[in-house]
C-alpha cells in the first residue's frame, strides 16, 4: 500500500508539473509560436509537446531520486491516475485564482 501512495505521489507531481508548465507555456508562447506558423492546432501542439518534455524530464529525475525503478510493481496505470488527479487539481487552483482575479479587478 505504501509503494502504491508513492507511486501515486510521483505521477500526481507529474500531473501538476505538465499542467503548470501548460499553463505557463500557452500565455507565454503560444501567441510567438502562432506568429510564425499562422496556425493555432500547431501552436498548442507545440506548447503542449515543450510543457510535457519539460515535465518528464523532472518525473525522471524525481523517479531516480525516491528510487522507483527498482520496484516491480510500477504500472502505467498509476501512472496515469495520478496524472490525471494532478491536472485535475491545477485546474481547481486555477479556476479559483481566474475567479478572485476577475472579482477583485
Amino acid at each position: 500500500m505504501k509503494l502504491i501512495f508513492i507511486l501515486l505521489i510521483s505521477s500526481i507531481i507529474y500531473g501538476i508539473v505538465d499542467a503548470l508548465f501548460e499553463i505557463y507555456f500557452e500565455e507565454r508562447f503560444e501567441k510567438n509560436i502562432y506568429y510564425y506558423t499562422k496556425d493555432d492546432i500547431l501552436a498548442n501542439v507545440l506548447t503542449s509537446t515543450l510543457s510535457s518534455a519539460i515535465a518528464i524530464l523532472i518525473y525522471t529525475f524525481i523517479e531516480e531520486h525516491i528510487k522507483l525503478n527498482k520496484y516491480k510493481y510500477k504500472r502505467p496505470i498509476y501512472d496515469s491516475i495520478g496524472t490525471i488527479i494532478g491536472g485535475i487539481l491545477v485546474y481547481i487552483v486555477y479556476s479559483v485564482y481566474k475567479s478572485k482575479k476577475i472579482i477583485n479587478f
